[in-house]
């Protein structure tokens, strides 16, 4: 699992960076192979019995398996992301923010050597109109300090600059850079 490294309030106008919502929630990869979907948090534990909405909502997209870098969350009713209410037992989501892997027809593609903003791509054009319960992150390829200041408004965790030309890897990457409020 890719992992960010702290970054600078500069990173939000680096030349070539996305800048991604940073979402409070528990990270997890989700892999489906045929009609069977797996959720696994950053530590490596299944967590799919904790959202068996978003493991069927998985098996809807359109490919015979995947692997998404993902945060599962729980919505306040004003649309934010709080990980206090990833206790409760109902209204988790998932929002997918990489593409690792596709398969389709028996063709597997690892799309981990790939540039983040082509894998951010495949990625929407996978996700966005089949599950209510499954969206993309937000992200925007400029002015990252406005985004960065909606968040903040809008009660938002962060962000976090991802170089838009870097492959995936494992590990903490300088290639993400997270920043929160309380940075500043």
């Amino acid at each position: 699992m890719m992992l960010a490294t702290k970054g600078t309030l500069a990173d939000l106008s680096r030349p070539g960076f996305l800048i991604d919502t940073k979402y409070d929630g528990w990270r997890a990869v989700a892999k489906r192979s045929g009609n069977h979907v797996t959720l696994t948090s950053r530590q490596g534990n299944d967590i799919s019995a904790y959202a068996p909405e978003v493991c069927e909502a998985l098996l809807e997209l359109p490919m015979d398996g995947f692997v998404l870098d993902c945060e599962l969350v729980t919505y306040d009713p004003n649309g934010i992301a709080q990980l206090p209410l990833m206790q409760m037992p109902i209204g988790r989501s998932l929002v997918a923010f990489d593409a690792l892997a596709l398969e389709r027809d028996g063709e597997h593609l690892d799309l981990r050597p790939a540039p983040l903003a082509s894998r951010k791509r495949l990625l929407a054009m996978l996700v966005d109109t089949y599950s209510p319960l499954i969206t993309c992150s937000q992200w925007v390829e400029q002015d990252g300090p406005a985004f960065f200041n909606d968040i903040v408004a809008n009660a938002g965790e962060g962000v976090i600059a991802k170089d838009a030309a870097a492959s995936y890897t494992s590990g903490r990457s300088c290639a993400w850079r997270k920043w929160k409020p309380h940075y500043s």
